[in-house]
């Protein structure tokens, strides 16, 4: 597991340990909740939303932030839709002795007083106990061990100036797309340069990478944006696996908030199941507001997706 913790008053993590609580939130993705403060003093305590919480250990994902107190309880507080909660969620856990994170799962293990350990992970408003933790520890696949080393890597793309290099193989081997590209256009180019990749931003293509090398989508489940990116990506590169593995995520988490961005886009990346499916989440739950005006109804969803919405309803 990689993490970044801090325990007795010293940062650790998985590369090294931090002299700062700076350093320690720089780890952390996106920015470090301003809201939550480290207070100075013999026993650690966060100051977040005018109280003080002491904690044992404190530990971070890259998009949450849990909280170990000295009552054996986990508090933790979760980066959503550009910005942190200010209010912490309390686990029902007890009698918690102490925790542990997977850096890009957000997963936190749990081990208790009687040394039964789990894996959870914040859902909602809640933290859901998800599998029974196991010692036994996994022997890391070729691919991922590949992307840790940054050993060996033969081939570099450019995306919005940031350079990422790869292996050749790995790529020819798991991506027909890739693999026809190097027998193809780019199998002239310069030995030590990067080839450009034009139009696509630089996370959502190391996702596609990470995805390849992995097998596994990178981003949080609530991350709607990201993983529509992703899938369009994907359908752009021919990767039907990695399309549909980003579809069935954003089918299995369609609410209120992402219903009309997703009614709107799914077309695009050709995710017919995703449209039917948020369409009829949508009619269902009457999003479609009927104090809306005619125009402000077509603007909404967008005038192609209005005319499916019609269709739809006139079928019921």
């Amino acid at each position: 597991m990689s993490c970044v913790s801090l325990v007795d008053g010293t940062l650790l993590g998985g590369s090294g340990r931090f002299s700062s609580m700076k350093d320690f939130g720089s780890c952390i993705a996106i920015k470090f909740p301003q809201h939550i403060h480290i207070l100075e003093g013999p026993q650690l305590a966060l100051s977040a939303t005018g109280q003080n919480i002491y904690a044992n250990e404190i530990a971070a994902t890259r998009r949450s932030l849990f909280a170990l107190t000295v009552e054996g309880k986990v508090h933790s507080w979760r980066y959503c839709n550009t910005e942190w909660r200010t209010n912490p969620l309390v686990a029902e856990f007890k009698d918690v002795q102490d925790i542990k994170v997977c850096w890009m799962e957000d997963v936190c293990v749990v081990e208790l007083k009687n040394s039964v350990r789990f894996a959870c992970y914040i859902v909602g408003l809640d933290m859901a106990r998800v599998v029974d933790y196991c010692e036994q520890k996994m022997r890391p696949t070729l691919g991922e061990d590949l992307w840790r080393s940054k050993e060996s890597m033969d081939v570099s793309f450019s995306v919005e100036g940031k350079v990422i290099s790869v292996h050749k193989l790995i790529l020819t081997c798991r991506s027909e797309y890739f693999a026809k590209m190097f027998s193809g256009e780019w199998s002239e180019a310069k030995k030590g340069s990067a080839t450009e990749i034009k139009d696509t931003k630089y996370g959502t293509f190391e996702a596609l990478l990470f995805h390849i090398y992995h097998e596994k989508v990178t981003f949080a489940e609530d991350e709607y944006e990201n993983i529509y990116d992703l899938m369009k990506l994907a359908d752009c590169y021919c990767d039907v696996k990695i399309r549909r593995e980003c579809e069935q995520i954003l089918v299995r988490n369609i609410n209120a908030e992402n219903a009309f961005f997703l009614v709107r886009n799914a077309v695009s990346a050709n995710a017919l199941d995703l449209e039917e499916k948020v369409t009829k989440y949508i009619l269902d739950n009457r999003l479609v507001k009927a104090t809306l005006s005619a125009g402000e109804l077509v603007d909404l969803p967008g005038r192609e997706t209005f005319d499916k919405f019609a269709m739809a309803a006139n079928h019921r």
